[in-house]
């Protein structure tokens, strides 16, 4: 049985993006937007979460580790993501 992310944590600091021409709402607004390669365009050195209800989109420039776990609980996955697996595991 599929059950949809009932939690989130983002481990990823926010002031490491170093995204050129866009703000990081900017830029999480175009993943969750309906055109998929709305984000295909942005430059720069990323690694990004946007959530919209139970919809999560993960993306990240070819420089960036992005890494992810699902976790189980009683009250449905959790997923948990960071640059780095060592830092899920703490």
């Amino acid at each position: 049985m599929e059950r949809p992310i009932t939690d989130f944590i983002n481990l990823i600091d926010p002031s490491s993006q170093r995204l050129w021409g866009l703000t990081v709402e900017e830029a999480q607004r175009l993943m969750l937007s309906d055109e998929p390669t709305a984000l295909s365009e942005a430059r720069g050195s990323f690694a990004l979460v946007a959530r919209d209800g139970e919809r999560v989109c993960l993306t990240r420039s070819l420089d960036r580790p992005l890494r992810y776990f699902l976790a189980k609980q009683e009250s449905g996955p959790l997923l948990i993501v960071a640059e780095r697996i060592d830092e899920i595991s703490q």
